[in-house]
């Protein structure tokens, strides 16, 4: 998603924005049909999963737009709506829209949904690599995240891989410790699929921490 100050947005369409100190072009060759009054800078912040689409997005625009530049900070997508609400940039990337309070104030925002972020859950096994996969329902990795399940052999996850070696290993789980749409959508989804394994509210921040043997202090 795709978060932009209303006032920002309105600039793109006129001719006057305010020329700034042009930097990170990447544009590559440009459009030889390129003809544009735009000049200026636009910033952008957000989260690092969208980056490689904002840079063929923005590197078209400014193929077209000679003059125009356009920046783009990953750091997450709290830190971008957070340099947003600041004024700090333009416009934000985010995988979780934007709070009612930051829209407040901010004083209104335009929400754009612009792109799809897949999540996956990756994981570090002897054994496991190429074809070979640990298959989990969402109960079980909802156990595995909340440290409910603590070891490779648990029997939930021998019942679910018939045949796999598995190893009687402890499982080490690390979560971010940034403000991340990711962690939200992840949690939004144990929440939805275990609510009584999983009992946290949807959110941002990673709720666990060292409180469990299988949980270990974020990365």
């Amino acid at each position: 998603m795709l978060l932009t100050r209303r006032g920002a947005l309105g600039a793109l369409s006129v001719a006057t924005l305010t020329a700034l100190t042009a930097c990170g072009r990447d544009a590559g060759a440009a459009d030889p049909n390129a003809s544009s009054d735009l000049v200026g800078q636009i910033r952008g912040a957000g989260a690092t999963s969208q980056s490689d689409a904002q840079d063929a997005w923005m590197n078209t625009f400014m193929g077209a737009n000679l003059r125009a530049t356009v920046d783009y900070a990953g750091g997450g997508s709290g830190a971008g709506r957070t340099k947003l609400v600041e004024g700090a940039v333009d416009f934000a990337g985010t995988d979780t829209p934007m709070t009612v309070d930051e829209i407040r104030r901010i004083g209104g925002a335009v929400e754009l949904p612009l792109y799809i972020s897949p999540i996956a859950v990756a994981y570090n096994l002897p054994g496991f690599t190429g074809e070979s996969h640990v298959n989990m329902t969402g109960e079980v990795l909802a156990k595995v995240l909340s440290g409910a399940i603590t070891r490779w052999n648990d029997p939930a996850l021998a019942a679910l891989n018939p045949g796999a070696a598995l190893p009687d290993l402890r499982i080490i789980v690390v979560g971010r410790s940034d403000d991340s749409g990711t962690t939200k959508a992840l949690t939004t989804y144990l929440a939805t699929v275990a609510p009584k394994t999983w009992p946290h509210e949807p959110e941002e921040t990673w709720p666990l921490r060292a409180a469990s043997p299988a949980t270990a202090p974020p990365a």
